[in-house]
């Protein structure tokens, strides 16, 4: 009669649980960059921010954008994700409100869906996008891929800052 130690079955079958485990996290995480762009092209565009540094003084907007977009919308501080939403007339699950002064929050649009969204505060994410207030109607600053926006780079304290440039 055949005797299989108990122990060895332990081992196999938690051996199987573990490596089910890891496919399917890995396929959600494969699924959620596949079925959410907004969250791949944030990741790259923030990649090509931070590697500006090196590069030039002045840049477009259009320059730093691998992704296609034809409308981003800059918001004020304080703004809640429902004017959010309505504004863009989109909703991505990742877009937070504005909670405070002196962030991040730049959401990229491609016929009328979210293709890329900017968040966070300057010394956590490394860098800082900044407009001018004259830019802002109703607290909301909207941009056409078409007006070639410009920006002057600096760097101030280890964080990146692009200052929107009048043309």
């Amino acid at each position: 009669m055949l005797f299989i130690k108990p122990s060895l079955i332990f081992r196999t079958i938690s051996l199987y649980i573990i490596l089910v485990l890891f496919i399917l996290i890995f396929s959600f995480f494969l699924n959620y960059f596949e079925a959410n762009p907004c969250s791949a092209n944030s990741l790259i565009l923030e990649k090509q921010l931070l590697s500006l540094a090196e590069k030039s003084d002045i840049i477009k907007l259009s320059d730093i954008t691998s992704f296609k977009w034809d409308k981003a919308y800059s918001f004020s501080p304080y703004t809640t994700k429902e004017t959010i939403y309505e504004t863009i007339g989109s909703q991505c699950n990742s877009i937070n409100e504005s909670i405070s002064e002196g962030m991040n929050h730049l959401v990229f649009l491609k016929n009328g869906e979210v293709v890329s969204y900017l968040y966070g505060y300057p010394d956590e994410i490394g860098y800082y996008i900044s407009f001018d207030s004259s830019f802002y109607k109703d607290g909301v600053g909207v941009i056409s891929y078409d007006e070639d926006i410009k920006f002057k780079i600096s760097i101030k304290n280890d964080i990146l800052n692009l200052t929107h440039i009048n043309n």
